[in-house]
């Protein structure tokens, strides 16, 4: 199967690969061991022929409040320290210029809620236990800017990986609308496949907050379901259904 995928994604036009995304998907649960590599190739065939995810939401528009994103952070950063979780692992934020500077090279246009996130925190520091967006930890702009090209290996492109661990992604969209009408920007989760898990980087921050303060999702090893997924879906209605 996976050797079928590479041979698509090499030797197969854009219009005849996107045909054949139904018999991937349907290939990919049987893969067994292969499911990382099978992963990675069918993002490929994402980036490469349009072979888009299925993503279902029948909600509103979802689009984000740049405005109200910095009192978020202020807020998520109060409940670190007050739940004595290492704040000094962050790296300090960069200003405006700096950011601009270092994603000159970027093939797009670096979005605003990223602007936002990294004048306030600059990820975390190297070596860090601290797991900041539920079970993936803050990425430094370069750090995000390194993980563009492991990104390029599984096809997907215009969006910013700006947090991960171990070969998983959160990555923002460039593109407005590029995942679905009515989701402006969501928060794109990248690892053996593509899913949206938040309906913007405002989303992610309201229930991470929510998390916390319900000591739910306090610490990075906490995996209990049941009581996190009512938390997820009141922010992010509809999300996984």
């Amino acid at each position: 199967m996976v050797y079928y995928i590479e041979a698509l994604s090499r030797y197969t036009s854009i219009e005849e690969m996107s045909s054949h995304c139904s018999i991937i998907k349907a290939l990919l649960p049987a893969a067994g061991w292969f499911s990382i590599l099978s992963g990675m190739y069918i993002l490929v065939i994402f980036g490469i022929s349009g072979c888009t995810p299925d993503i279902e939401y029948d909600g509103p528009m979802q689009t984000s409040n740049i405005d109200s994103i910095n009192t978020k952070l202020e807020v998520l950063e109060r409940l670190l320290v007050e739940r004595g979780l290492p704040v000094q692992e962050l790296n300090p934020g960069l200003t405006r210029d700096e950011i601009e500077k270092k994603v000159t090279d970027l093939s797009y246009p670096f979005p605003e809620e990223l602007y936002q996130l990294y004048m306030w925190k600059n990820g975390t520091k190297e070596g860090s236990d601290l797991f900041l967006f539920r079970d993936q930890q803050f990425s430094s702009l370069e750090e995000g800017i390194n993980n563009q090209a492991w990104l390029k290996l599984y096809g997907v492109s215009n969006a910013f990986p700006f947090a991960s661990f171990e070969g998983a992604f959160y990555v923002l969209p460039a593109e407005e609308f590029a995942f679905h009408q009515n989701l402006e920007r969501p928060v794109v989760s990248v690892f053996e496949g593509v899913e949206v898990y938040f309906y913007s980087l405002e989303h992610l921050l309201d229930t991470q907050i929510s998390w916390m303060k319900e000591n739910v999702f306090p610490e990075s090893d906490s995996s209990n379901y049941e009581l996190e997924m009512p938390i997820w879906q009141r922010h992010n209605p509809g999300i996984f259904e």
